[in-house]
């Protein structure tokens, strides 16, 4: 089924770029309270996945052998690029959370100090989302930039990608993969709430790396398909013209990009809905699952087109630049949407979408000035 497609490593997909900066939006929004968290799950979803997609996508031809060591120079090597910027962003919340909880922090200094030295290791160590974030181990292991949960999880994601592509490619299944992985989620999520509060129950079916790991391993199934299926068409380009073969394949991308879009505004639109007897399944990521996936899948497929209409500039190649921005502003974005919001309401009443626009255009200067530093080092 599988032919090593070497020059995916070499491929940059702005179509991709783009859909990073629409989820980076949506996660934006939704902690700015200018839209609903469904939008954050959302965002969340296509994050995942798309990370599982292009890692095996890039690293599906990957050889070596399979151990401890391998795996943590793997995971080390995809987080060293924004670990720096991350130890940054996670002493600038702490700075901002106590300047906010000064009081309480003063009144128990030594208890508050002691917390927060263990707090900062495991947000250092990256195994801050390790364990349940709520009660007395939440004091620990939660997150001062609430965002770097997510790197936390993608740690844990990195570390078990080298076994995960070798099993997918002894298997060869992708498509069965992914329908066992995201029924038996399902089914994991379903228990947990029904024999969880709520709001006990949201750490294990959105935050935790065990349960959010299939949504990696779906993108990983989707990267593996698609490496599948770029072999395939060139090997049928023998026999059909290459036109004939992009027509028809143009039309079907073109097809699942609107499913995609319609039925991700559908669900973000019953997810306004706070009585939704489906409400509480937004937390665990799944929600937005198949929608993400006809998002990514279809975008690569017509990369070039995208590719194409961006090369005299307009809107796209602006939004191309965000999705570029997006590792960057998703680390920045939570402790500027805070600062500013502690600086606004100083002068008076906070209007959300004054508030939003301020720290969204603040994200983008300090992401752009974040990554021009880290280009710059690397090419050192």
């Amino acid at each position: 089924m599988y032919s090593c497609i070497n020059d995916n490593k070499k491929n940059t997909y702005v179509s991709l770029q783009i859909l990073r900066a629409f989820a980076f939006l949506g996660v934006f929004a939704s902690h700015s309270l200018i839209a609903d968290d469904a939008f954050s799950r959302w965002g969340v979803a296509i994050f995942f996945i798309l990370s599982g997609f292009l890692n095996s996508l890039h690293d599906v031809c990957m050889d070596k052998t399979v151990c401890v060591k391998n795996s943590f120079c793997y995971a080390l090597n995809k987080v060293k690029k924004i670990y720096k910027l991350h130890v940054v962003m996670t002493f600038i919340a702490l700075f901002l959370w106590i300047i906010s909880n000064w009081e309480v922090y003063r009144a128990n200094l030594a208890k508050e100090v002691s917390l927060s030295m263990l707090k900062i290791a495991t947000n250092l160590l990256l195994i801050s989302d390790f364990l349940p974030s709520n009660g007395r181990i939440g004091l620990v292991f939660s997150e001062y930039n609430i965002v770097s949960w997510y790197l936390s999880a993608s740690l844990f994601f990195y570390l078990l990608t080298p076994i995960l592509i070798k099993i997918t490619k002894q298997i060869k299944k992708p498509i069965l993969i992914s329908i066992i992985s995201y029924i038996f989620t399902i089914i994991i999520d379903v228990f947990i709430v029904s024999h969880l509060s709520l709001d006990v129950a949201f750490w294990y079916i959105y935050e935790c790396p065990l349960f959010r790991l299939s949504d990696y391993l779906i993108g990983i199934q989707l990267g593996y398909l698609y490496a599948s299926y770029s072999g395939m068409s060139r090997i049928r380009h023998i026999d059909r013209s290459q036109e004939q073969m992009q027509g028809s394949e143009y039309t079907n991308s073109w097809i699942l990009l609107i499913i995609g879009i319609v039925g991700s505004l559908a669900l973000l639109g019953l997810g306004q809905k706070a009585d939704s007897p489906v409400r509480w399944f937004i937390n665990s990521g799944f929600y937005f699952t198949i929608p993400a996936v006809l998002l990514i899948i279809s975008l690569t497929m017509l990369n070039e087109q995208i590719q194409s209409a961006m090369d005299n500039g307009g809107f796209l190649h602006y939004i191309a630049i965000l999705g570029d921005l997006s590792a960057c502003a998703y680390l920045i974005h939570v402790p500027v949407i805070n600062l500013v919001h502690g600086v606004y309401k100083r002068f008076g009443t906070v209007n959300v979408y004054v508030w939003g626009l301020i720290s969204l255009a603040l994200t983008i200067v300090l992401s752009a000035w974040a990554k021009e530093k880290m280009d710059t080092h690397k090419n050192k």
